[in-house]
C-alpha cells in the first residue's frame, strides 16, 4: 500500500526504520533539500509491508496513515461516523457522494439537482438566460450542444 507520512523528526524516522542514509541526512535542511530527503525516505520505505512498518512508526512517535481509496474510504469507520458519504437510488442504480461538509441546525443539506449526464441541465440553463425553445431545439439539432433528459430518482429531488 501507500503510505501518507508527515515531516516527523528525522532521527526518529531513521531509528524507527534503522537507517543509516536517513541518519546521515538528519542535519539536512529537509525543506531546501525536500526533493533528496523524500527520495532517500521513499527508498528506505520500499519493500515494508504496512503491518511490519505501522509498530515501528507508531513506537517512535511518527505521524502516518494508509492512503484509502474512495471505496476503502466509505468502509471507514471515522467517514462512516461523520456520514461522509451518501448513497442514492438513481432508477436502477445506487451511486455514492461525497456529503456536504457541513451541517445547518444539525441536518445535512440535500441534493436538489445532480448532473448525470453531460447536458441534462442545458436546456434549463439556457432556458433561465433566455433562449427560446426553438433556438434550443435548433443548436441540439446541430449538435452544437447536448440536451439530454435529467432522469429523476424517487429519493432525489430535482428542481426545474
Amino acid at each position: 500500500c501507500h503510505i501518507v507520512l508527515s515531516m516527523n523528526n528525522p532521527n526518529n524516522l531513521a531509528q524507527a526504520l534503522d537507517s543509516d542514509i536517513l541518519h546521515s541526512l538528519s542535519g539536512l535542511d529537509r525543506y531546501a533539500e525536500r526533493e533528496r530527503y523524500a527520495t532517500a525516505v521513499a527508498a528506505e520505505l520500499a519493500g515494508h509491508f504496512f503491518a511490519s512498518l505501522a509498530p515501528k512508526l507508531d513506537a517512535h512517535g511518527i505521524w502516518f496513515e494508509r492512503v484509502q481509496n474512495y471505496d476503502d474510504l466509505a468502509q471507514d469507520r471515522q467517514a462512516k461516523h461523520l456520514g461522509a458519504f451518501t448513497s442514492y437510488a438513481l432508477g436502477e442504480h445506487e451511486v455514492r457522494l461525497v456529503s456536504h461538509p457541513l451541517r445547518y441546525d444539525g441536518a445535512a443539506t440535500e441534493i436538489h439537482t445532480m448532473p448525470l449526464l453531460p447536458g441534462c441541465d442545458t436546456r434549463a440553463i439556457l432556458t433561465e438566460v433566455g433562449f427560446p425553445n426553438d433556438e434550443i431545439d435548433r443548436l441540439a439539432g446541430e449538435g452544437v450542444i447536448l440536451d439530454q433528459p435529467l432522469q429523476n430518482s424517487p429519493k432525489m429531488k430535482v428542481s426545474s
